[in-house]
């Protein structure tokens, strides 16, 4: 049978969806944020379910996103299936999502237990960082028909090839037919990041070996890490295997124990430290035949970005607060004898806080300082007649700052959208879209950075940024997309001669290791 899409496909989405449906069972959209990777993966799903070629589709997206691809919030804004599948395709489609309401898990049993009709199951990517976790069975089950698409949108969620929800997705992919990858950032923080990506869509691209890919492509070094208790490594290294050679138990046994000692911490262990990279134009040609790349500025009519950088002011009590911690984080990293990455950051990350209005004790308390930034924040949408976005590092600013725009502006012009109002933000944000009086979305990048069109606005106002590069090359293209006419503005918050210029400077270096990968040029911001 033969499907016509509702929506047109444009000149770089069709050479996508051509070079997908040559590769049939490993292909990478690496597409920037916006330029439609959504429409060209439907396009190959529907292309293939009329050749009988594939029944199934099992997206994998972020929380903050996946309801996208099905929800339908109202006339006005129908998901991503509904707006682009052929209508006849969409009403045989057999929908349904991991959740724990009654109406969602009656749903999920009858498309787990339907066979004739084309089927699309929706997961959070969250669900499956536990291991033989339900989420995993639904999508064992779901797989085991045997004729599935599988892909993993926005899949640099997956670059840790350690963590439990990477190594699920790898053992469900060995039951897909064929297996997309959807991402505008391959490689958020380093050219190493496309090693676990790669090796879910075929191990035959990259190998299936971490480190041999690394020895290959990053060069190395090593330190030696041991506990802060080990003051002498050697005397107390000596004093053990004395005590073992003074036993009696015999020499296979006293091996035993001794090798107990070195595990229990009395041998430091080394660990590998990434000293630069090498080999990265021999990396993009592998890489090459299994993708297609696509920049907004080659395909899209979109106006430029523009960046405007403001001091903010810290109050007294910040500016004392924050010289008391510096100088406590300074004692406690000059104490060890060895320090960690986790240390140091979580010092770090203390005077961040300060920075944006609040800091927690050792103790967990959550320490309330007074702050310019809402205030800040204000003077900037003054100066703007439309929709903006506010962007958050963190929830007591989104809340302070939420509250002091509809003291402002009236609670009916602020809509919010972050990690724990999961029942309501889809009301605030069909809110903030057909609502002419919803002017401001405040906003936190780790939940609503991600497959939101937030187009209706064309000012994002960064409050604080976090370290996480990702975050903030996402959730910038909230309002950069197809369909924005008007020139979109960045203002970035920034006080002066703190850690926020150290983030800043973290945030550009990795962008820089991030464009080795596909030989762009790096994308500047923040000047």
């Amino acid at each position: 049978m033969t499907f016509q899409l509702q929506t047109e496909l444009m000149q770089h989405q069709r050479e996508g969806l051509q070079r997908a449906l040559e590769c049939r069972q490993s292909f990478a959209h690496l597409a920037e944020m916006g330029c439609g990777k959504t429409l060209t993966l439907l396009a190959e799903f529907q292309a293939r379910v009329g050749r009988s070629d594939i029944m199934d589709l099992l997206v994998i997206a972020p929380k903050g996103s996946v309801r996208n691809w099905f929800h339908d919030r109202g006339p006005g804004s129908p998901s991503e299936i509904t707006r682009h599948l052929d209508p006849r395709l969409r009403s045989d489609l057999q929908i349904a999502t991991n959740g724990r309401t009654a109406v969602m898990r009656r749903q999920l049993e009858h498309v787990l237990a339907e066979q004739r009709l084309p089927r699309a199951l929706f997961v959070n990517i969250e669900a499956l960082s536990k291991r033989d976790g339900e989420a995993e069975k639904i999508c064992h089950k779901f797989l085991k028909a045997g004729r599935c698409m599988m892909v993993i949108d926005e899949s640099a969620r997956i670059k840790n090839h350690k963590a439990q929800r990477t190594k699920t997705v790898l053992r469900l992919g060995k039951l897909a037919r064929s297996r997309r990858v959807l991402t505008g950032l391959v490689a958020p923080n380093s050219p190493l990041d496309v090693f676990a990506q790669y090796l879910f869509l075929d191990r035959s691209i990259l190998g299936t070996s971490f480190t041999l890919f690394r020895s290959r492509y990053a060069k190395m070094s090593f330190i030696c890490q041991a506990p802060d208790s080990i003051v002498d490594f050697s005397l107390r290294r000596t004093m053990a295997r004395a005590r073992v050679r003074e036993s009696t138990v015999g020499w296979t046994r006293a091996r035993k124990i001794e090798r107990t000692y070195e595990l229990g911490g009395w041998i430091p262990h080394t660990a590998p430290i990434v000293d630069g990279y090498r080999n990265i134009d021999e990396l993009r040609k592998r890489l090459a035949p299994h993708c297609h790349r696509v920049l907004k500025k080659d395909c899209l009519d979109l106006p430029d970005k523009i960046y405007q950088l403001r001091d903010s002011e810290l109050t007294s009590e910040q500016r004392r607060v924050y010289g008391e911690v510096l100088a406590d984080a300074t004692s406690r990293l000059d104490a060890m004898r060895h320090v960690t990455a986790t240390s140091a950051m979580s010092q770090i990350l203390r005077l961040h806080q300060v920075c944006c209005g609040h800091v927690r004790t050792d103790e967990g308390e959550l320490v309330d300082l007074p702050s310019h930034r809402p205030a800040e924040v204000l003077e900037v949408l003054e100066e703007h007649d439309g929709k903006a976005v506010v962007w958050v590092a963190y929830v007591p600013e989104l809340e302070k700052i939420s509250a002091a725009i509809a003291a402002e502006y009236g609670e009916e012009s602020v809509a919010r959208y972050w990690g724990e109002n999961a029942g309501t933000r889809a009301d605030d944000e069909t809110r903030f879209l057909t609502d002419p009086r919803c002017r401001f979305m405040v906003a936190t990048p780790a939940t609503g950075g991600v497959g939101n069109n937030w187009q209706a606005a064309n000012l994002a106002i960064y409050a604080a940024n976090d370290w996480n590069l990702e975050h903030r090359l996402q959730s910038e293209d909230r309002i950069h997309r197809k369909g924005q006419s008007l020139a979109c503005t960045y203002v970035d918050l920034q006080a002066i001669g703190t850690v926020e210029e150290k983030i800043v400077q973290a945030l550009r270096a990795k962008m820089d290791l991030g464009s080795a990968v596909t030989g762009e040029e790096l994308r500047r911001w923040l000047v």
